[in-house]
């Protein structure tokens, strides 16, 4: 069940033409719905996974390969919903790195 504040967040997406640049209010809009639905129990996962929905062909295959090749890293890996970035130079792709405590003890 939709709440009232994803309602809100999907009317102020809606009311955008979808090659719009949200000016600063809406903007602020989009960051009080989106405090409220963290509020509520929106979690980090939720988010990726909305984001990574509109991933395109290309860059499903670059996080895929991130994940093929990195995997088998003690030290990395990468979340079948990760994040990309393609540029010009190829595709960056979220991952997650291991930090121990002792690589960051004073």
């Amino acid at each position: 069940m939709v709440n009232l504040a994803s309602s809100h967040l999907l009317q102020l997406t809606r009311d955008l033409p979808h090659d719009a640049v949200a000016d600063e209010s809406t903007l602020d809009d989009f960051r009080a719905v989106l405090a409220e639905l963290l509020k509520r129990g929106l979690s980090q996962v939720d988010c990726l996974n909305a984001l990574a929905a509109n991933r395109t062909p290309y860059e499903l295959r670059c996080a895929a390969y991130a994940s093929e090749t990195l995997q088998g890293e003690d030290e990395v890996a990468v979340d079948d919903n990760a994040l990309t970035s393609p540029g010009e130079d190829g595709c960056w792709v979220q991952g997650w790195f291991l930090i121990s405590p002792s690589e960051v003890s004073a």
